[in-house]
């Protein structure tokens, strides 16, 4: 019997296999909290080959901000309003980037005064950030042994589109706690799988990319797994992304796209009205004294 990774109930249920040029991944269903994980799970030997090779993130930086301009939201939006309300939330400055990737996040927190620490285990995206912040994050994966070497001294520690791709989000949860300053704040950004988007998909869900992508939460599941491990929720909300670059060459009769866009921006706000938009941002709070 396998219980849910995320809210600690189940037992978790078949779903279905997802085939992709990776291989063949079964997907269990959590029926308490919705969520949804790759089972069996990957070593993490495994996982860190994956994410330290040359051929994963290796976008050139001009790829790198060609993309950026590409989305509505982009990445630089995206950042300053997720790290303005950490530094709100934060009893001090020091602020952990965890897979930092190309750097966004760091920027955004080095320019509100903060101070910035960022590990990043694949190099192409270490050296894109060195050339967009002026200095190398360092190339530790977060694990055990990284959290107990820096316990505890940040007041911040963020993981965006991190806690989807980790083999045990529990034992990543727990190291949160060892970086975390009693009262510290942990930023966790991932998609949303109960969003109005993921529900149209189903099966075809595009977050559902194993071996990139190994856990999938919805809203109960992301409060239940950090609420297990002693935080507290401060502040929750759904932000929705497009690629207006890709809208503008689907319509190719030009006076279309304005509305295009605007039909697609309205229910993108709709949805994240409703609590239903494509990314998860959730903000928890360890306690100055943690349960006995």
């Amino acid at each position: 019997m396998t219980f849910c990774l995320a809210c600690g109930r189940g037992p978790l249920r078949a779903w279905f296999v997802k085939e992709n040029s990776h291989g063949r991944f079964p997907i269990l269903l959590c029926p308490e909290c919705r969520s949804a994980f790759v089972w069996p799970r990957p070593g993490g030997n495994d996982i860190e080959s994956f994410y330290r090779s040359s051929s994963y993130k290796n976008e050139t930086i001009e790829q790198v901000r060609r993309n950026e301009r590409s989305y509505y939201p982009d990445a630089s939006t995206d950042a300053a309003r997720i790290v303005t309300l950490c530094r709100k939330l934060a009893q001090g400055r020091r602020f952990l980037d965890i897979g930092a990737g190309f750097g966004e996040f760091s920027r955004a927190a080095a320019g509100l005064g903060m101070d910035v620490t960022a590990c990043e285990p694949n190099g192409n995206s270490r050296r894109i950030f060195a050339e967009l912040n002026g200095f190398e994050p360092e190339s530790s994966m977060f694990d055990k042994r990284y959290a107990q070497e820096s316990n505890p001294r940040f007041d911040v520690a963020l993981a965006c589109h991190v806690l989807e791709h980790v083999p045990e989000p529990g034992a990543f949860v727990e190291n949160l706690s060892l970086v975390l300053k009693q009262g510290g704040i942990a930023a966790i950004a991932v998609p949303h799988f109960g969003s109005m988007l993921s529900r149209l998909q189903g099966r075809k869900d595009m977050f559902i990319s194993p071996p990139e992508h190994l856990n999938f939460f919805s809203r109960p599941g992301l409060v239940g797994l950090f609420r297990r491990k002693g935080f507290v929720l401060l502040a929750f909300r759904t932000v929705s992304k497009v690629n207006r670059t890709s809208l503008r060459n689907r319509v190719r009769w030009a006076p279309l796209r304005p509305l295009a866009w605007r039909a697609v921006y309205g229910s993108l706000r709709i949805s994240d009205a409703l609590g239903r938009g494509m990314v998860l941002n959730a903000y928890f709070k360890k306690p100055e004294r943690l349960p006995r």
